[in-house]
């Protein structure tokens, strides 16, 4: 399996995204964010469409975007695998929050993956890139103020029946710290999970991928309820392990991202996705 994911390329796709600034719905930095996305998927030669939704928060109706691009099967199969990662950022009134790694580092991640995966020679199925609006809680994080766009994406895939083609939905989130330890989320579907686990070994980065279980409510949990297999990738010990040391602080910024770590969660997931794809 011939893999092209490369972390320094992420990593100059994150920094790109990390100075617009703060990307939370309703400011100047998420439209330039969308606007970012969209160019760097067209510069792919692909069609990204935008899902425009109005989000009900605790602060009020909210303009929302989901961005959604579609990598074609290269030959005739059925079904799609679906990778997503979150852009906005959590607002904060008494400091600037630019999200380097949440959200920043699966936004940038999302875009190399996109080019990695176009030179696949062989793709029997189709693969969704997904870039979700409104993970982010505006206040307290619950069941109805966070994942707005995830929540309102796997609705609207299940009422139009489009939701029963995809056969995985693979997330990414906080997957750029340089000390990189994924958890192991005990929401996500245990044979995928295993999958993701087990390739990871097999590339060698196995003790970045660590045995203890920990569930973690993120954007996979509004597909994973509806019955699509669905896993997180999430480093939640960001600063030091153990702790969450950088998480939601102004400290959340590029100097705390390595490419390295961004290139083996992606080579990860690049191998995962080729694995599924070949599969009819």
């Amino acid at each position: 399996m011939t893999l092209h994911f490369d972390g320094k390329r992420a990593w100059q796709q994150t920094a790109d995204v990390v100075a617009l600034g703060v990307r939370a719905p309703g400011t100047d930095g998420h439209q330039r964010a969308v606007d970012l996305i969209v160019a760097r998927l067209k510069a792919l030669g692909l069609n990204p469409r935008q899902q425009q939704f109005t989000a009900r928060t605790p602060d009020g109706s909210m303009p929302m975007v989901n961005v959604l691009a579609t990598i074609p099967a290269t030959e005739p199969g059925t079904g799609t695998v679906m990778v997503a990662a979150h852009y906005d950022t959590k607002i904060f009134k008494d400091f600037t929050f630019v999200g380097a790694n949440d959200g920043g580092s699966g936004t940038g991640a999302l875009l190399e993956l996109g080019r990695a995966l176009l030179a696949a020679p062989r793709r029997t199925m189709d693969v969704t890139l997904v870039f979700l609006d409104g993970e982010e809680a505006f206040r307290d994080w619950s069941n109805t103020d966070s994942l707005y766009g995830s929540r309102f994406l796997a609705r609207s895939m299940s009422d139009d029946g489009s939701l029963r083609s995809v056969k995985a939905f693979i997330l990414m989130d906080m997957i750029g710290d340089a000390d990189l330890l994924i958890v192991k989320d005990g929401h996500s579907t245990p044979w995928l999970r295993d999958l993701v686990w087990r390739t990871a070994a097999q590339l060698g980065f196995a003790q970045h991928f660590g045995s203890d279980t920990m569930a973690v409510e993120d954007d996979h949990l509004p597909f994973v309820k509806r019955g699509v297999p669905g896993v997180l990738l999430i480093d939640f010990s960001y600063g030091l392990r153990g702790t969450n040391g950088y998480w939601h602080t102004a400290a959340d910024t590029m100097d705390k991202i390595s490419a390295d770590s961004l290139g083996r969660v992606g080579l990860v997931v690049e191998a995962v996705v080729l694995q599924l794809i070949a599969k009819q």
